[in-house]
């Protein structure tokens, strides 16, 4: 009786194992989106920061946008060179329009990279950005605009969702644990 016991905690802990890993890995995230402001009326000011919470280079390889038909959304000049470079606890800011974004909001010497797509989002959907070095997790993503537009995913894409602002908001996320909170967190 013993034996099959010990046998049993066992195969639990060659399963859960991984699982675990996985969460843990998933907490820590590597690239992820810490603050958002998205207008609906003026697209041009749209724009989202990116961190490298790792204290490895990591290569920010892929944006999508839900609601366009395209794995990545990124300048061709960006994707060609293979994606933007990101150094331990650099953050990066993806604008709709560079121009308008230096004449409104400051950026304390961020790396700016303008991504026209910005400017063409839907009335609600989901946002992602991933790695080039395809480890496991190695991505983030939020929702954005009308939840029902995005509802059909509610499981995978968090529950909160980022509203268009009104021209000043701007959303961030929470801090847990010196790591940003990659399910929801926003305020």
């Amino acid at each position: 009786m013993k034996t099959k016991k010990i046998n049993f905690l066992l195969v639990l802990l060659v399963l859960l194992f991984p699982f675990v890993i996985l969460n843990a890995q998933n907490f820590s995230g590597t690239l992820v989106f810490t603050r958002v402001h998205l207008e609906k009326e003026n697209p041009i000011y749209n724009w989202i920061e990116v961190y490298n919470q790792t204290s490895k280079q990591k290569t920010l390889g892929k944006l999508f946008v839900s609601n366009i038909k395209t794995l990545n959304v990124l300048p061709p000049d960006i994707r060609k060179a293979g994606g933007i470079k990101l150094s331990p606890k650099q953050f990066v800011i993806l604008c709709a329009n560079r121009k308008e974004f230096e004449k409104k909001w400051e950026n304390n010497n961020k790396k700016i990279i303008e991504v026209k797509a910005l400017n063409m989002l839907s009335e609600g959907g989901y946002i992602s950005v991933s790695t080039s070095e395809g480890e496991l997790n190695d991505f983030d993503l939020f929702r954005y605009g009308k939840p029902s537009f995005s509802s059909n995913h509610e499981d995978l894409l968090q529950y909160q969702v980022i509203p268009f602002s009104d021209g000043t908001k701007i959303y961030k996320r929470k801090i847990n644990n010196n790591a940003f909170d990659k399910y929801g967190g926003w305020q």
